[in-house]
């Protein structure tokens, strides 16, 4: 049997369906969108040295940089009023929007910052799904959200958002993960060149700022998250990122360049200062106890109220139950009528109710530094407490503990300290 030739009319058709087929892949292909994650590094502001993320969408796959667009979840307006007392208390609103890439790299590069861009290896369908679920979230009606530094920020997210595009992976790969870090660590990083903000945050957060941490909470600072995403590994085997392609090298010096350890020094210094003051104010005359002891309680009630303001009215769970309420109270402001009679009236008159009140928080400071390292509750810097301790100290030598030989403070220290 002879098989029937195809008719003509099949014929052409199967030439035309053998040319227009690749075409129409090929286009197909080129219309696929594509998703970038962009790492930016700090800047010499210090709204930017947490650094910066983005995810940079090429809605046709292959087009150019130019005509590519930036999801930034990380907008906010940093010259609102009041920004840095709602920021204290956690009340600071961020949103995301849809921009040209190539103006935030213009501006990048004039604050001279790194970029560096990270393809991600997601399929056809994934890419889709996250693109539209970005979208939703610059939507006027749901762009904003409140800010947390360590929680809730531009990487978080983005790593939330590429977690469900995974389908969990990347919280598979990175919760539970250790680090051998807290967020306090970071923050040490991130201020060392801030000599300023590095000594305040030794003071005012709380112990929630010194828990380990595992990779996924770490997360929150764009760099982790670019070191994180790397080991995350798709169900066919595919990594998650693929090859770094740097935009741009940041010329000048790391602005976060400095010793994360300065604050702690400057207190400890502190620390001995009062110390050795304690020592040398035995002998003095009231007057100038009393001078002494006005200065150390100016210091003590402003920070201690500072300290209590920030407790009764922070949402931020690291700036809560901070232990040094313990060590700085408002309370002591009842020690300025006891300096102004040593000061006006010469003398020591009333100075017994006060070393019995600063025996009392004498006692909650000690035991606040003995018990600090076996109680997480109490976790935190030693050397703002030791300041406390220190500074209480020669409150109760400026009260008159220890002016002459049979004073108890005088007795304690005699053996240590060889005072005669």
């Amino acid at each position: 049997m002879v098989a029937a030739s195809p008719s003509p009319h099949k014929r052409r058709l199967a030439a035309l369906l053998a040319a227009v087929l690749p075409l129409w892949l090929a286009l197909t292909a080129a219309a696929a969108p594509r998703l970038e994650l962009v790492v930016v590094g700090p800047g010499d502001s210090q709204y930017t040295l947490y650094g910066h993320a983005g995810v940079v969408a090429f809605d046709q796959g292959d087009e150019p940089l130019s005509q590519a667009r930036l999801f930034n979840f990380g907008i906010t307006d940093f010259r609102r009023p009041n920004y840095i007392v709602d920021f204290l208390g956690g009340r600071v609103d961020f949103w995301g929007h849809e921009r040209d890439y190539q103006t935030y790299l213009d501006r990048w590069t004039r604050h001279d910052r790194e970029v560096v861009r990270y393809p991600l290896n997601l399929g056809p369908d994934a890419t889709k799904a996250l693109l539209l679920r970005m979208r939703d979230r610059v939507r006027e009606e749901t762009k904003h959200y409140r800010y947390d530094t360590f929680r809730e920020n531009c990487a978080t997210r983005i790593r939330d958002l590429l977690d469900a595009a995974t389908g969990g992976a990347v919280y598979g790969a990175l919760a539970g993960v250790p680090t051998g870090r807290s967020f306090r660590d970071d923050v040490r990083q991130a201020y060392a060149g801030q000599p300023a903000l590095l000594l305040l945050t030794e003071i005012f957060p709380g112990p929630a700022l010194d828990e380990p941490r595992d990779a996924w909470a770490m997360a929150y600072r764009p760099v982790a998250l670019a070191r994180g995403l790397a080991t995350v590994t798709l169900p066919d085997g595919t990594p998650l990122l693929g090859e770094p392609h740097v935009d741009r090298r940041r010329e000048g010096p790391d602005p976060r360049t400095g010793n994360p350890n300065r604050a702690q020094i400057f207190l400890w210094i502190i620390s001995v200062v009062l110390l050795a003051m304690s020592v040398v104010i035995v002998g003095a005359p009231p007057w100038a106890r009393g001078i002494v002891l006005a200065g150390w309680l100016a210091g003590d009630v402003l920070l201690g109220g500072a300290l209590l303001w920030v407790a009764l009215t922070t949402a931020w769970p690291d700036m809560q139950g901070s232990p040094l309420l313990l060590s700085y109270s408002v309370l002591d402001v009842g020690l300025f009528w006891t300096a102004g009679v040593f000061i006006i009236r010469r003398g020591e008159r009333g100075g017994r109710w006060a070393r019995g009140w600063l025996w009392v928080r004498l006692g909650l400071s000690l035991s606040l530094l003995a018990l600090s390292p076996f109680v997480s509750a109490l976790n935190g810097p030693i050397a703002p407490r030791a300041v406390g301790v220190a500074g209480v100290a020669l409150a109760l030598r400026c009260a008159g503990v220890g002016a002459d030989a049979r004073g108890v403070f005088k007795r304690l220290l005699r053996w240590p300290l060889r005072l005669g």
